[in-house]
């Protein structure tokens, strides 16, 4: 059977290498900003433009998102995208409660007492988030080859959307 194996589910190789439309591009870019979560969508999901134009750069790509989030999440339910051919370099990621459940538990932190609690555990998961992200593109391609790589990272327990900017990473 051809296909790539990823996270249980196999592959149309096809369906990875197919060429989108200006229109289908757009669409799946507004459905990602516009999308309402449901409590059985994705826990994590990733959405990385790059400029890069070879597929099969793309495709390390993914598969170095994919180790990333498994590093970070374990095998919570995550879903990944990589776009090509884009203007600038940009990475959005969408954190559900349950994730950052998790990523307390594996530390030992039992569910925060209070709300202050909750944030600092939500930074920590940001640190480290922004910290993958800047080790993912250090393997892929070093990021001073990068116009900007910046990263969004949506937290969905308290509802923050924090940005981060190459000089930020690593503080």
């Amino acid at each position: 059977m051809n296909g790539v194996h990823a996270n249980s589910v196999v592959l149309d190789e096809r369906e990875l290498t197919k060429r989108l439309d200006d229109h289908d591009l757009k669409q799946t870019l507004q459905d990602f900003e516009h999308q309402r979560r449901s409590p059985t969508g994705d826990e994590v999901e990733l959405v990385l433009r790059t400029s890069e134009e070879t597929e099969a750069r793309a495709s390390i790509l993914l598969d170095r998102s994919e180790e990333a989030l498994a590093r970070l999440f374990g095998d919570l339910k995550f879903n990944i995208s990589v776009i090509t051919s884009q203007p600038e370099n940009t990475a959005q990621i969408r954190i559900s409660q349950r994730a950052v459940q998790r990523v307390a538990s594996a530390c030992g932190i039992s569910s925060p007492a209070n709300q202050r609690a909750g944030i600092s555990i939500e930074n920590f998961v940001a640190n480290r988030v922004s910290t993958e992200y800047q080790l993912l593109l250090l393997s892929f391609n070093n990021t001073d080859l990068l116009a900007s790589p910046n990263l969004q990272i949506t937290l969905y327990p308290s509802g923050r959307t924090l940005n981060v900017s190459r000089s930020q990473q690593f503080r």
